[in-house]
């Protein structure tokens, strides 16, 4: 039997649809995207606490704002994963003081080349761009933020 919608209104778990026949009848409103993304084994989180030995860039870095006597935080960028990415250490305090908007609960290689933080919600606080071997660059100051730059860090604290 084929279904017709002739009505669909959405609400946050009914999708109202007719039959053939002209009776309503209610279906659950799961997004397509929603169901696989449960069952997709591409989801960093679906495998948590397993390590990626092939990741890059990995290590300590130092994130800093582009201008003389600018804020600098030690991250650490780890292959071990976590839920929306890998896991990341870094200073609550120091990583205030760059403005990304929120708390910073992973990172991620994009598929485009860029560095992705982001939040525990996986909004993205911060992009950017590859600017070298093991340097990334993000323009904020269109935002009226600092520039920052995430260079390796080669001198131990």
């Amino acid at each position: 039997m084929r279904w017709i919608p002739c009505l669909a209104l959405v609400t946050s778990a009914v999708l109202i649809t007719c039959s053939p026949s002209g009776a309503e009848e209610a279906v659950p409103a799961t997004p397509y995207a929603q169901d696989t993304m449960s069952q997709s084994t591409d989801d960093p989180g679906d495998l948590i606490g397993t390590r990626d030995m092939e990741l890059e860039p990995t290590g300590r870095f130092a994130l800093w704002e582009d201008y003389e006597g600018g804020t600098v935080c030690i991250v650490d960028l780890t292959a071990n994963r976590t839920i929306g990415g890998y896991d990341i250490g870094y200073d609550d305090k120091c990583l205030a003081q760059l403005e990304l908007g929120g708390d910073v609960a992973a990172w991620f290689p994009a598929d485009d080349g860029t560095l992705v933080m982001i939040d525990a919600t996986r909004k993205v606080l911060l992009r950017m761009r590859k600017d070298g071997v093991d340097d990334y660059y993000a323009v904020r100051q269109p935002e009226g933020k600092a520039n920052l730059n995430l260079t390796r860090e080669t001198i131990s604290h």
